[in-house]
């Protein structure tokens, strides 16, 4: 049984890197592209958060005792590693 630092060694140190990744390969309309699928990405990502929170807050007005749950989600969210 090897360790991982036999494993390691055994990976050539000079391998080339993907060439997907080099910053020679990304354009500046490609870069614009995935800088705007980000943006899309995070746009709904806030949205439905938003959502989330007006949806809990409006069940924890309509029966109080939904906030132990809602607490302990957000305790083992903020928690979590």
């Amino acid at each position: 049984m090897s360790t991982p630092q036999e494993i390691l060694a055994e990976v050539p140190q000079d391998a080339p890197a993907d060439e997907s990744m080099t910053a020679e390969n990304v354009t500046g309309e490609q870069a614009k592209e995935k800088r705007g699928k980000r943006k899309a990405k995070r746009l709904a990502a806030k949205g439905l958060a938003w959502f989330a929170l007006i949806v809990t807050a409006l069940l924890v007005l309509a029966e109080p005792w939904l906030l132990l749950p809602m607490a302990a989600l957000v305790l083992a969210l903020a928690l979590w590693d």
